[in-house]
């Protein structure tokens, strides 16, 4: 539903707290949250509505399957730089201008890297599900069905223009994920060589009201020292 970006040389750009900085930088790790986190503002659901997966719904044996598939499910949300509405972005998710602007280049190769869809009434999926019952035949069901579903959202946040670096646990697979005493989470680390995906901080860009001086303390003494701040 979406085509993958190049492997190499992509630039992306995540907001963050001056707070959330300085633990990025202590911890040199960027961190993928399970969808479970965010699982009452439309994800997997907005999909498996639009789609009629009747069986994510069903209720009848406890929590639907869509809230459980949430678990396996770590993404980080990201944007491109210059695409978008870039002044919007600033003040919804800004704090007033007091956050910073990671900048990141991405090389994923395990890890999955694509644009968000936002909800329509028609997608290609849909489409070739109604093709395939006027012909008295199944739906087709791709085999990373859950992963499609994660990267459709609702059609009122489509002006974030997200993109989505995730990884999805597989039952008896390898788990990397780790909690933060809420949430589960998969660390990325920054800047070293890993076989879900290479990220690499190129670029700390100061909010309109950020306060230089705690961007600087919160990356003094750490492998972020020598990042550009602009």
């Amino acid at each position: 539903m979406d085509a993958d970006y190049p492997a190499k040389g992509v630039k992306f750009a995540r907001r963050n707290t001056v707070a959330s900085l300085k633990g990025i930088a202590a911890t040199q790790q960027l961190r993928l949250y399970w969808a479970r986190k965010r699982i009452g503002e439309g994800e997997l659901d907005t999909f498996a509505i639009r789609h009629g997966l009747k069986g994510y719904l069903d209720k009848t044996a406890g929590e639907p399957f869509y809230k459980k598939l949430s678990d396996d499910i770590f993404y980080v949300s990201l944007t491109r730089p210059g695409g978008g509405d870039e002044i919007d972005l600033w003040n919804v998710f800004s704090e007033g201008g007091q956050v910073v602007r990671l900048r990141f280049r991405v090389h994923p190769s395990r890890a999955e890297l694509r644009a968000s869809q936002y909800d329509v009434p028609e997608t290609v999926l849909s489409k070739l599900d109604s093709a395939l019952s006027a012909e008295g035949e199944p739906p087709f069901v791709p085999w990373s069905l859950s992963k499609i579903g994660a990267f459709y959202l609702p059609a009122m946040l489509h002006r974030e223009d997200e993109v989505r670096l995730l990884i999805k646990r597989h039952s008896g697979g390898r788990d990397d994920s780790s909690t933060d005493g809420n949430n589960r989470y998969w660390p990325l680390e920054i800047g070293e060589s890993n076989d879900f995906c290479q990220i690499d901080l190129i670029e700390i860009h100061a909010g309109p009201n950020s306060c230089m001086q705690k961007i600087q303390g919160a990356i003094i003494d750490t492998v972020f020292a020598s990042v550009p701040v602009v």
